[in-house]
């Protein structure tokens, strides 16, 4: 095969004209030329050309110079379910080129762009395939091939592989419109070297742009997932409100029944408390989340000593326990702990995490609360042999509304609020708090540090 060329263009009057001034000079010489291009395409050119040059029309009935010939037409009757196939090719193209060559004794230029339409489709495979066909069958005759590609059939960063690829299917490749001859080196050099500047712009552009949409990815990730812990968070919260409303319904109805009875009405009065205890709970857990969440909430830093913020909290959860049958032991440094801190907060903390401890932890369970101090820190550990948590979700345990629902099968209730109160409120503290289980059913254990604050021991 002769020449084979790929010519790139953004305009359709250039391409016209490049498709002229391929052919042009090989009919002057007496060859024949072939082009396969659309309907109106192939009336521009006649339009342009045949009547000044008084080039004969012969669309490939006859053996003229010049056959005009319908991309559409003539690339369906090649392809075989979406892809170009050999026999038909042979049996159409063959043909053309035959008559074209005068049984090969004729040098033919042929332009064609059956292979854009093609990669237009989205099919750049495919078109590939077709141009190695024209390869083959030129080969066969005497031919120099001009095939033309829309530059906007390459516009995405996908597109680079094909567009590389096609390039190296031709002899040649002529860049679209606006890209001056050149003939000065250091005048081409400094032209490559801009145009290397540019794709290095672009490229690091695409980077940047890139980078953006993972983190409108990830951020959307995580939107989608708040939102979703927001759906649970709702339904748990209608679910936990209403828990405490029907005893508190039924004890009121049951005090007015048996108004006589004042053991009865003892009974009722502690159901009612406990109920309206629980709710309370609730309510305020809410109350300092939206604080939290919003900057609203500032420590009241008084001294105290560890003792007396480890009983407060014992006294909070100590109901609970003994419900359940639990064994608490704690064990805290034999010398009382002076320190700087907000002791209805860490009271708060501490009392969360036996909390979530005696509701995770089997009746009959252990709970071990261990205090230590070393260097200028103090540790606060609060460990069970409950339900443990899984490793994959021990990184999202502090996370607004999550609870491990998996290891509460009996739905022992909250709102899943509670560890995150407790990291907010420890970091507030200039603190911090992590998680260790080996998994499920292997217990947990919650570790605070806590920088420690010189104080003078209160009376």
């Amino acid at each position: 095969m002769g020449e084979h060329l790929v010519q790139f263009y953004n305009d359709e009057a250039y391409l016209v004209e490049e498709i002229w001034s391929f052919i042009s000079p090989g009919l002057q010489l007496g060859e024949a030329a072939v082009v396969i291009a659309t309907r109106e395409r192939l009336e521009h050119i006649e339009h342009l050309y045949a009547p000044s040059r008084l080039i004969g029309i012969d669309h490939a009935e006859g053996g003229g110079p010049y056959f005009a010939l319908d991309a559409e037409s003539v690339l369906a009757s090649i392809l075989e379910e979406g892809r170009p196939d050999a026999a038909r090719f042979d049996a159409v193209i063959g043909e053309i080129l035959r008559k074209a060559s005068r049984n090969g004794l004729r040098h033919v230029r042929a332009y064609g762009e059956m292979v854009a339409s093609l990669c237009i489709g989205g099919k750049a495979d495919a078109a590939l395939t077709l141009e190695d066909l024209w390869n083959r069958i030129g080969e066969r005759y005497p031919l120099s091939l001009l095939c033309g590609y829309p530059m906007h059939a390459f516009a995405g960063e996908a597109h680079c592989e094909s567009f590389s690829r096609i390039c190296c299917a031709h002899s040649h490749v002529r860049p679209a419109e606006h890209c001056p001859e050149i003939e000065d080196r250091d005048a081409l050099n400094r032209t490559i070297a801009t145009l290397q500047q540019k794709a290095h712009a672009l490229e690091s552009e695409v980077a940047r742009r890139k980078s953006i949409e993972h983190s409108l990815h990830e951020c959307e990730t995580q939107l989608a997932e708040l939102d979703r812990r927001k759906d649970e968070f709702l339904a748990m919260l209608g679910h936990e409100l209403r828990n405490p409303l029907a005893p508190i319904v039924n004890s009121l109805e049951l005090m007015r029944l048996q108004s006589k009875s004042s053991e009865h009405i003892a009974r009722y009065r502690e159901t009612i408390a406990r109920q309206v205890s629980l709710m309370t709970r609730l309510v305020d857990d809410l109350l300092d989340v939206s604080r939290i969440t919003r900057g609203k909430i500032a420590l009241k830093k008084e001294a105290t000593t560890l003792d007396h913020v480890v009983e407060r909290a014992v006294e909070m959860v100590r109901p609970l326990i003994d419900e359940r049958g639990q064994v608490l032991v704690i064990t805290l440094p034999p010398a009382p702990i002076a320190l700087i801190v907000d002791p209805a907060r860490l009271t708060q903390v501490i009392a969360n995490l036996l909390h979530n401890a005696a509701k995770y932890t089997d009746n009959g369970g252990w709970i071990g609360l261990l205090a230590r101090t070393f260097n200028d820190t103090l540790e606060i550990v609060v460990a069970d042999n409950g339900a443990g948590i899984d490793k994959a979700k021990q990184e999202k345990i502090f996370d607004l509304f999550v609870q491990d629902t998996d290891s509460l099968p009996d739905a022992r209730g909250g709102l899943g609020l509670g560890l995150t109160l407790v990291r907010s409120l420890i970091r507030l503290h200039g603190g911090e708090v992590r998680v260790h289980s080996e998994g499920r059913g292997r217990g947990s254990e919650f570790t605070v540090t806590l920088p420690l604050r010189v104080a003078d021991m209160p009376r």
